[in-house]
C-alpha cells in the first residue's frame, strides 16, 4: 500500500495518488483509472450504509461521472461501485478520514478537491457536487489558444476580499515598467495600475503556502517544470476610472527579470468590464480568470492587459522560477 503524500482537505487541494489493491484483484494506480471526469472518492468501512445504496441508486447509468470506494473490508456480492482495498487504513489516514464515518471527497476531472461530504443527505450533495464539477464548456473543436494555464479554485471569495482589503488599508502606488537600463520607469502610455507589495510576514507565509499546494503542483503538471521559487506578491489594481491597462509586453527581458520563468495572475474580483488578457501572438482570445482563479503562462509570451472599461479588477500577481543554475 503505497500513498504519495497527505491530503489536505480544502477546496483547490490535489488529491494523492495511492497504490491499492483494486477492483480486478491485484495492485493498481488511482491515477491510472481516474480522471477526465468528476470522481467522488467515498470512505468506509464496509460499506454497510444505506446513504451508498442511495448513492448508487441515483448514479446509475451515468458515465460522465465517477465514483469509487476505499474500504477496510470488502463488501460481499455486488456493491454497485468500484472497490478499493485500504485493510490498514493507509489510504484513508493519508486522506483525513476515519473509516469508522462515512466521507466523500468530491473532485473535479482534473482531480482536485470540490468539495467534502459526511452527514446527513450524504447522497443527495455528493451528486450535487459531481454535478456542479464538470467542465463548463461544450465539446468544441479549438482553432487556436496561447499555451497558458487556467487553475480555479485556488483562493476561496473570502481570502480573495481579505487582500483587497489590504490593497484599500495598506496603501498602493503606481508602478513602472522594467527597462534594460535606469530600472523601473512610470509611463503612463504604457502601463496603469496601483500596487501593494505584500510585506506582512503572516500573510507572505500563507500565501506562500497556499500557492506552493494549489499551483505549482499544476505548473509541474502541466509544463514538467518544478517552480521552487516566487518573486513575492503583489495586490494590483486597473481601475477604468483611470484608464487601467498594460499595453503588450514580456516579463523577462531585463537583468533584473530574466530569472523569472512564469508569470502567475489570480484574479481577485468580478463585477467588471474589459481588463482581459490576450496573447497576441497566438490568438485573439481573451482570457479572463474567475474571482479566485489564477492564470499561469510563460513569461516568454507577449501579452496584455486590455482596457478597463467599467469597475476594477484586482489581482494577485507574482513570478515562479527555479534553483539558479549552476
Amino acid at each position: 500500500m503505497q500513498v504519495s503524500r497527505q491530503v489536505r482537505l480544502g477546496v483547490g487541494e490535489r488529491a494523492a495518488d495511492f497504490v491499492a489493491r483494486g477492483p480486478a484483484g491485484g495492485p493498481a494506480r488511482f491515477y491510472a483509472h481516474a480522471g477526465g471526469r468528476p470522481t467522488a472518492v467515498v470512505f468506509h468501512a464496509d460499506g454497510d450504509d444505506p446513504r451508498l445504496a442511495d448513492l448508487a441508486g441515483q448514479l446509475t447509468g451515468r458515465s460522465d461521472v465517477a465514483c469509487l470506494c476505499v474500504m477496510a473490508h470488502e463488501p460481499a456480492g455486488d456493491f454497485g461501485f468500484p472497490v478499493w482495498s485500504d485493510p490498514a487504513g493507509t489510504v484513508t489516514a493519508a486522506y483525513g478520514v476515519t473509516d469508522a464515518e462515512l466521507t466523500a471527497i468530491v473532485l473535479d476531472p482534473n482531480l482536485r478537491i470540490v468539495g467534502v461530504v459526511r452527514g446527513e443527505h450524504f447522497a443527495q450533495q455528493v451528486v450535487a457536487l459531481l454535478d456542479a464539477a464538470g467542465h463548463a464548456d461544450a465539446a468544441r473543436q479549438v482553432v487556436a489558444q496561447a499555451p497558458v494555464l487556467l487553475i480555479p479554485h485556488v483562493l476561496d471569495e473570502a481570502y480573495c476580499q481579505r487582500l483587497i482589503q489590504v490593497w484599500e488599508d495598506d496603501g498602493a502606488v503606481a508602478t513602472g515598467v522594467a527597462r534594460s537600463s535606469g530600472g523601473d520607469v512610470l509611463d503612463a502610455e504604457y502601463k496603469r495600475r496601483r500596487d501593494h507589495t505584500v510585506g506582512d510576514p503572516q500573510l507572505l507565509r500563507e500565501l506562500t503556502s497556499v500557492i506552493g499546494r494549489r499551483v505549482l503542483p499544476e505548473v509541474h503538471k502541466a509544463f514538467a517544470f518544478r517552480a521552487t521559487r516566487f518573486e513575492g506578491f503583489k495586490i494590483a489594481c486597473y481601475d477604468a476610472a483611470t484608464g487601467g491597462f498594460f499595453r503588450p509586453h514580456r516579463d523577462n527581458l531585463t537583468p533584473s527579470t530574466a530569472h523569472r520563468v512564469f508569470a502567475l495572475t489570480l484574479n481577485l474580483n468580478d463585477g467588471y468590464e474589459g481588463g482581459q488578457l490576450r496573447f497576441p501572438e497566438y490568438t485573439n482570445q481573451l482570457y479572463r480568470p474567475q474571482a479566485g482563479a489564477a492564470l499561469v503562462f510563460s513569461c516568454a509570451h507577449l501579452h496584455e492587459v486590455r482596457d478597463m472599461s467599467a469597475g476594477r479588477r484586482f489581482v494577485l500577481l507574482s513570478f515562479l522560477y527555479g534553483e539558479p543554475s549552476t
